[in-house]
């Protein structure tokens, strides 16, 4: 059983019906996925004996407590949320001794007095005081309303954004609150309408998981300063936002987080097996795993419409999706020489004509290039870091042939895998447009057995991230399987118990360079 708490009223000041939603959506995914849900408050929490695992909202000192006293899951963890945000200077230091950038005592442009202890639980909580004068003044005021010792630091200019994350997933969002003026208290909008000055995203979405990790956070949010060179200043970091503008994809990326710690199984004792070179060979799925981080190739292009802001809804994008692979599936529209491109592009095209055929005055040729662009750039990182692991995790099975890559495809992926410089990596390439035989059918694996020469299935590991058409059938043929955990193409979640192992990056079992 997983008991769900539910947040306390006075910690969700003008949220309470979206911090409310998140733990819904998130535990009815949970439900459909087989699990047994209990949803208690967080004022009087004891621990139950039944319980498996815990995800919490609590914020109240006594849950936290009794939270560590568990030897189950907790997501977050009490630690984090008790000792990593509930005290804004000791989280402020924590940051600067880590190499983050966070507000400084002192400025020349005003200062913010805040609540330092536990959470803001009313617009007085934070206050705004434009010189040293006022400033102290504001604290004589906020210490009279009985907060000790309050949190005061400069104000930093640039643009607000608002971030919202699940660690070690794909998953990563940030707007910019003073575009459409959805803030929680008024005085947030004190840095006026953003320039929306440009930085580098990946480095925001790296930075900021790097910040939750350092915090020991799973679910996390926060607020930080684009300043006017592009660098991030962090200016309050907090566990489980309502993620509001986002809350569907954060709520099934959170199901995948959740599920993994249940069911992650022994990483070390497989980075063990790997690296001692206990398999006798590893069998990788291609498209999801090796080139999109774990993410159902569907999602990531519906992102990057989002992304460019494509003015279609999910649900017609979704249907677009499938009218294009159909269309693929039937038609001899790519070629044995497209590369990933070219592929691409030909997919895109399909897919933007049907949503013309459904949306009067919608022109393709305005949002192609923008979302291939997009695409070709989110692919471009995750072969890199992909190729990395092949290079150094799995390097001795590369180098002596034992890595087989099992894919359905359209018939050129040699020509994709050369794009992407990646074509050595493979001592055999089974490409379902090529045997004739797909996946879900377990005799793609065996032949990716027959490949490798293995007559034992299960010193062979298998990689991939469709739990369906990967783990599923080279688990009934006796492979071990390792499971890449990602936003899937639907809200329904496998609970995971034919996977030996699961992952949802490559950190979780790869140390890095």
């Amino acid at each position: 059983m997983i008991v769900a708490i539910k947040r306390a009223k006075r910690f969700s000041p003008n949220s309470e019906d979206k911090d409310a939603r998140i733990l819904e959506s998130l535990c009815g995914l949970l439900k459909r996925s087989g699990f047994d849900i209990s949803v208690v408050d967080e004022d009087g929490f004891r621990l139950h004996k039944d319980a498996d695992a815990y995800i919490s909202m609590a914020r109240s000192e006594e849950a936290l407590q009794e939270l560590c006293k568990a030897n189950v899951p907790v997501i977050n963890s009490p630690k984090s949320v008790l000792y990593g945000c509930q005290n804004r200077m000791l989280q402020y230091a924590f940051l600067r001794q880590r190499g983050f950038q966070v507000p400084e005592d002192r400025g020349n442009d005003g200062y913010w007095i805040k609540k330092n202890n536990g959470y803001s639980e009313c617009e007085e909580d934070v206050v705004f005081a434009p010189d040293a004068k006022s400033r102290d003044i504001e604290v004589t005021k906020m210490k009279l309303r009985g907060i000790a010792n309050p949190c005061v630091c400069a104000h930093v200019k640039g643009d607000l954004a608002k971030f919202y994350g699940v660690s070690d997933t794909q998953f990563f969002r940030y707007y910019y609150p003073d575009d459409d003026g959805e803030m929680k208290f008024s005085n947030n909008g004190h840095n006026g309408v953003p320039k929306h000055t440009p930085f580098d995203e990946y480095d925001f979405m790296y930075e900021a998981n790097a910040v939750a990790n350092a915090l020991e956070l799973d679910f996390y949010g926060g607020d930080c300063i684009v300043t006017d060179d592009g660098e991030r200043v962090y200016i309050d970091i907090n566990d489980w936002p309502s993620y509001s503008r986002c809350y569907m994809d954060a709520a099934q990326n959170m199901a995948v987080k959740v599920i993994n710690k249940l069911h992650r199984g022994d990483l070390d004792e497989l980075r063990d097996k790997i690296e001692s070179g206990y398999f006798e060979g590893i069998i990788f799925d291609y498209g999801g795993t090796l080139d999109s981080d774990g993410m159902h190739w569907g999602k990531r292009i519906w992102h990057a419409y989002q992304k460019n802001r494509v003015p279609v809804d999910e649900a017609l994008f979704r249907d677009a999706y499938v009218h294009a692979e159909r269309t693929l599936g039937k038609n001899p529209i790519i070629q044995p020489n497209d590369n990933f491109t070219d592929t691409l592009s030909k997919k895109l095209d399909i897919e933007l004509e049907y949503i013309q055929q459904h949306i009067e005055g919608f022109d393709p040729e305005k949002w192609h290039d923008a979302i291939l662009d997009t695409l070709i750039l989110d692919t471009v990182e995750s072969t890199n870091l992909s190729k990395d692991v092949l290079r150094d995790l799995f390097g001795e099975y590369v180098d002596n042939g034992k890595t087989v890559l099992v894919s359905n495809f359209y018939g050129n992926i040699s020509s994709v895998l050369e794009e992407f410089d990646m074509d050595g990596n493979f001592s055999h390439v089974i490409e379902s447009a090529v045997v004739g035989v797909r996946k879900p059918d377990p005799e793609i694996y065996r032949m990716g057995l027959r490949a490798l020469g293995v007559k034992d299935p299960s010193k062979v590991l298998v990689i991939g991230d469709s739990y369906d058409k990967d783990i599923r059938p080279a688990h009934e043929i006796g492979c071990k399987t390792l499971w890449y955990m990602g936003e899937g193409w639907t809200p329904d979640i496998p609970n995971g118990d034919k996977a030996d192992w699961t992952m949802t990056t490559w950190f979780d079992v790869w140390r890095g360079i």
